[in-house]
């Protein structure tokens, strides 16, 4: 299974590739180094294939929510 970091530097994107360079995951931080947005690309949620979770903070930075969306078929950054 691929994990992403729940922290990171302010404002960046970790990505994630398999052994042959193709994206697998993709994690959007915010300023605060929260992720707000991780895309997946190699595994379905539910009916969902690629699809994107999509995270929610309230103004004391603790999650308040989430949801996952499909992303277009054949979407790559």
């Amino acid at each position: 299974m691929l994990k992403f970091e729940a922290k990171h530097p302010p404002n960046s994107i970790y990505v994630q590739l398999d052994q042959r360079g193709k994206l697998q995951l993709q994690t959007f931080y915010n300023e605060k180094g929260q992720p707000f947005s991780r895309q997946d690309f190699n595994h379905p949620h539910g009916d969902f294939q690629p699809h994107e979770h999509n995270f929610s903070y309230n103004s004391k930075g603790q999650p308040t929510g989430k949801n996952v969306i499909p992303l277009s078929p054949g979407y790559l950054p």
